[in-house]
């Protein structure tokens, strides 16, 4: 499950787009669905990737016409279990 403290504006929801397919491969048009955030300004999506991955991510902030906003910074690296039934939380990451 990704987590991550961001703001928005009115309109505006945060994805997750990353170098694996499960993540858009980079695509923001191809990246997770809409993260959920019943407490705000705390997101949340639990998203299916392979076991013993590693990939690189960012969150995205996109609103309904289609404007993108990348977080700055580096690239997120994470590694999934490598059991393909574990379950796992990154990390509460700041929108940088």
């Amino acid at each position: 499950m990704f987590h991550v403290n961001a703001t928005t504006v009115l309109g505006q929801n945060i994805h997750v787009v990353g170098s694996i397919p499960e993540l858009g491969n980079w695509n923001p048009t191809n990246s997770s669905e809409s993260m959920m955030n019943p407490n705000y300004p705390r997101w949340f999506l639990p998203v299916s990737v392979p076991a013993g991955t590693t990939f690189q991510f960012k969150f995205i902030k996109k609103d309904a016409v289609g404007n993108v906003i990348w977080e700055s910074g580096s690239n997120r690296i994470f590694t999934s279990p490598s059991s393909s039934t574990a379950t796992i939380d990154t990390p509460l990451y700041n929108w940088q």
